[in-house]
């Protein structure tokens, strides 16, 4: 029985492989493409900030609005921040 390393951590036998294999016919995609899906599935849904463009104050950034805190407010107006964010 062969195995092939995918990373340092995942060592993979062949049975693995031929079922990989297999499922990637049954998907009518290469194991090259079927291997690809299976480890973008794991990369986050988000890309992170990035930098759009540039003006005469410097970058302009596109921020996904997974990364915005939205503040609640007290009925005195007082921003409610997260307890993680407190000093201690």
């Amino acid at each position: 029985m062969s195995s092939t390393v995918l990373s340092p951590r995942i060592d993979v036998d062949s049975d693995a492989l031929d079922v990989f294999s297999a499922f990637a016919r049954m998907r009518g995609l290469s194991v090259g493409e079927a291997l690809a899906d299976y480890v973008n599935s794991f990369r986050p849904k988000s890309s992170g900030v990035r930098v759009v463009g540039r003006d005469a104050d410097g970058p302009i950034f596109d921020i996904p609005d997974e990364f915005v805190y939205t503040p609640e407010y007290a009925a005195d107006d007082a921003m409610i921040l997260p307890g993680a964010w407190a000093d201690d």
